[in-house]
């Protein structure tokens, strides 16, 4: 297996606060020093996680799943600032059968020690701790598995400038699987659907002209609040945060934490003007993000999951898909434009 580099920090951090606990020492207790002690125990072939098992069968994923790690990025819309991200980091290697367990402690170092870089994307953090792992194990086979929160500040346009704070939760992975190597870059987000079917049953039950142009109000209908995750796996990065959230935007209406009154009126109309069942929305994501990796190979996979929390129904609707960029070229390049 061809093993990429380990991504760079892109800069020192300030780092996080440090102290050093008190208590008795190993030697004061024990009366021998702690490096003879685990010299002593590898030399007789006692360190327990190196050992054979009892049924020798290998495992394919061995782990840790930790919370509120601190995970320090470039800014992802693009300014000279750095931004640190609260993360749940789930990282596993795959075991010989021959091969016990984990080193735990190693992987605890990893985590703390990566904390004092910064990393161009959460992506290049997964990666680097990916290296550092199967390094640390002496490993082939690992995945790095992180998901934060990203808070951030956008201007609203309205009579009254007002700021907002909003949140996107970020994913990104790194696998080394099989002899190849994926990076995967997502994000979630949260948006308004409104349902095309009252629409058109009120287009019916008024007696409106069907073929008729659309009004220039949208007809009355429900809404939904929506919670739909994006994710792009491939042998390089691929879109920016930024460039992600340009071909979101194009196909739903996002939700907003500060909404003056002619704001809130811009997007309840625009969610009501932009009829979309969650199909249409996987669907339509799915061609938009498509669209936009020019560059990328037919491989790269896309993956789209959205929840629906119906207002007029006590159940949630769900859908997802999952397709390589290669066969969705092919689906695009005999489809008929898109409709708006």
């Amino acid at each position: 297996m061809t093993r990429r580099p380990t991504p760079e920090p892109v800069a020192p951090t300030a780092g996080l606060p440090r102290h050093v606990r008190g208590g008795a020492r190993f030697s004061d207790v024990f009366e021998r020093r702690a490096d003879l002690v685990l010299f002593d125990m590898d030399a007789h072939g006692d360190d327990i996680a190196n050992q054979a098992p009892n049924t020798r069968v290998a495992l394919q994923d061995v782990g840790v799943e930790r919370r509120s790690i601190p995970v320090t990025i470039a800014d992802p819309f693009g300014s000279d600032a750095v931004v640190q991200i609260p993360c749940a980091v789930r990282v596993t290697v795959a075991l010989d059968p021959d091969r016990r367990g984990i080193h735990v402690s190693r992987v605890g170092d990893v985590f703390a020690t990566r904390t004092r870089d910064t990393f161009a994307t959460l992506v290049d953090y997964a990666e680097a701790v990916l290296v550092d792992l199967l390094s640390a194990h002496a490993c082939a086979e690992g995945a790095v598995q992180v998901s934060g929160v990203l808070s951030y500040l956008e201007d609203v346009d309205s009579v009254r400038p007002r700021a907002s704070l909003e949140h996107l939760d970020v994913i990104g992975e790194a696998s080394a699987r099989a002899g190849r190597r994926t990076r995967t870059m997502g994000l979630a987000f949260r948006h308004l659907t409104a349902c095309p079917c009252v629409q058109q049953t009120l287009k019916h039950a008024t007696g409106a002209d069907i073929g008729a142009a659309a009004p220039a109000l949208p007809l009355l209908t429900h809404s939904q609040r929506c919670t739909t995750r994006v994710t792009i796996e491939s042998a390089e990065a691929t879109l920016s945060t930024a460039d992600l959230l340009q071909a979101i935007d194009q196909v739903v209406v996002r939700t907003q934490n500060t909404l003056p009154r002619d704001a809130e009126l811009l997007t309840v109309f625009g969610a009501h003007a932009r009829a979309q069942f969650i199909e249409d929305v996987v669907r339509d994501l799915l061609r938009a993000i498509c669209l936009r990796l020019d560059d990328a190979s037919d491989d790269t996979t896309l993956a789209v999951e959205s929840r629906s929390e119906e207002s007029i129904h006590d159940f949630d609707l769900v859908a997802s898909a999952r397709h390589t960029v290669g066969d969705l070229r092919r689906v695009l390049a005999t489809a008929p434009a898109a409709t708006s």
